[in-house]
């Protein structure tokens, strides 16, 4: 890939009172690397808003990355298993373009757990979308 890709994503900057207000996220650009061996570029349609996300990000320090999971399609791919147009759920928060090894997802996390890539079902005519209501954790949850 020889021209620059930009990717943005919602740093959360402070933690909200009552409703969450513009002022409390920052969409900050950056350029993209190059793809490395087992990498993926992705790009995020579907971005999950789940009552989960309050409580957790209340024993975070800000600014991060605000959590949360998207439905994705990968952009570009140096990895075997996810090649250039498949669709994923990707727990690497509100990331609407990103560069991420689905190998090394959640090796930092706390408990080796959190993120990481999976192939998407397919939904045929549905909204996929619904990989994060229903038929995704919120739904598999209740």
């Amino acid at each position: 890939r020889n021209k620059m890709v930009l990717g943005r994503k919602f740093v959360l900057k402070q933690h909200f009172k009552g409703n969450p207000k513009p002022d409390d996220f920052e969409l900050v650009e950056e350029e993209l690397p190059a793809l490395k061996e087992n990498e993926i570029q992705f790009h995020s349609q579907f971005l999950s808003v789940d009552p989960y996300m309050r409580p957790y990000t209340m024993r975070m320090t800000p600014p991060f990355t605000m959590i949360g999971s998207s439905v994705a399609v990968v952009e570009e791919s140096r990895h075997p298993s996810y090649p250039r147009g498949s669709t994923i759920i990707i727990l690497a928060g509100w990331i609407e373009r990103g560069v991420v090894n689905p190998d090394n997802m959640g090796k930092a996390s706390p408990g080796n757990t959190l993120g990481g890539v999976m192939k998407a079902a397919d939904m045929g005519s549905l909204s996929k979308s619904l990989l994060l209501g229903a038929c995704g954790m919120p739904g598999n949850t209740a």
